[in-house]
């Protein structure tokens, strides 16, 4: 949203915007209760959803965290517990475009570079299908476009 807003704010220059400029803005708006609903529990079950993830994820594949024979579940949980701050804030900003630059082209190439797309893919699948548990249908509506371009990013 932060940078449709800047787009706005640069086609306003020198006149009034349009109803149908606007209507992404409102859309937004009424969407606010559910995504300070959404951050909300996201941030208390913080904890909780990760572990779940993770169980999970060691349930499919037990050796889903390690790499060369070397154990990676800390720098994982790191990651995904990072992330996942992240998507919350993206959904709260409603920005995803920022979102991909500032974050996922960074946690990309290093998916890439250690040849882990799979599990990044995995992990963050795994994320999505924790949180519709955790949240309200419209709730997880508003996270799931989120979760899933991290998903796409960071297994390709």
């Amino acid at each position: 949203m932060l940078t449709e807003l800047n787009q706005l704010t640069l086609q306003a220059d020198g006149r009034y915007l349009t109803p149908e400029q606007w209507q992404p803005v409102q859309t937004y708006l009424t969407q606010m209760r559910q995504r300070f609903s959404a951050y909300s529990k996201i941030q208390a079950a913080e904890a909780e959803i990760l572990q779940e993830v993770e169980r999970r994820l060691l349930m499919r594949s037990p050796r889903i965290f390690y790499k060369n024979n070397r154990d990676m579940v800390s720098i994982c949980r790191r990651d995904r517990t990072d992330v996942l701050r992240y998507i919350s804030a993206t959904l709260l900003t409603g920005d995803i475009t920022a979102y991909k630059q500032r974050l996922l082209c960074w946690l990309q190439t290093i998916a890439h570079s250690f040849q882990d797309q799979e599990a990044a893919r995995q992990s963050y699948e795994v994320m999505g299908e924790v949180l519709k548990e955790k949240l309200t249908t419209q709730e997880f509506a508003l996270v799931r476009p989120i979760v899933a371009i991290t998903a796409e990013m960071l297994g390709t």
